[in-house]
């Protein structure tokens, strides 16, 4: 399975389970602040969660480094495992996360680890214009609510626009590219471009026969 039929597959069976709803905020390739890893998928609901997918096709090598930095900065972390990375993930520190085998197509939740009470430097997350507009005239403990409240102002519109695609049916992996802010551009270039090329068809070259 290609890395977005496992998240669409992920977020059908958290959706089930009333782990999601369309209340969350979701980010794809969520860029964890200044640090060099990226989550395959975050989400804000009751807990700031992050998600980290590791297919057959991918090494383990960097995961020590990933599951230290999410436990850094979010609440919980959804670790999905294929069959033959099982073993060797569970040998490692899986404080805070919930654990998940993928085989044959199907996900199945083998262990959820205790959740990590810390604080955590969730302002570190902000960018610097957001780190420069707000946290000089807040008060640093509300770190938190500033970057809850960034988060849903840099992701909340895609994924409204995600939750209404998706309401009435299975989600896709098609649809995860409606959680890119330029998803609409997107869509309005091809719009144009066709319509472009529909209206040049109709003015096409004519030969005359003499």
């Amino acid at each position: 399975m290609r890395e977005a039929d496992i998240k669409a597959l992920l977020l059908n069976r958290l959706r089930a389970d009333g782990i999601l709803s369309s209340r969350a905020v979701l980010a794809n390739e969520y860029p964890v602040g200044r640090t060099s890893v990226r989550a395959d998928l975050a989400f804000l609901a009751n807990d700031f969660v992050g998600v980290e997918i590791k297919s057959e096709h991918d090494s383990l090598r960097r995961l020590p480094l990933q599951l230290s930095t999410y436990r850094q900065f979010f609440d919980r972390t959804v670790l999905v495992l294929a069959d033959r990375h099982v073993t060797r993930g569970e040998a490692l520190n899986l404080e805070g996360v919930d654990l998940w085998r993928l085989s044959g197509g199907n996900l199945e939740l083998l262990a959820c680890h205790p959740k990590v009470c810390d604080a955590k430097p969730l302002a570190d997350l902000l960018t610097a214009a957001q780190r420069e507009k707000w946290v000089d005239r807040h008060d640093p403990d509300q770190g938190r609510d500033l970057f809850t409240a960034a988060f849903r102002l840099r992701f909340g519109e895609t994924s409204r626009q995600f939750w209404r695609a998706t309401a009435r049916r299975k989600i896709k992996s098609a649809d995860l590219s409606r959680l890119s802010r330029f998803h609409h551009v997107r869509v309005d270039q091809v719009r144009l471009r066709t319509e472009r090329e529909a209206s040049w068809s109709q003015w096409g070259p004519t030969a005359d026969v003499g």
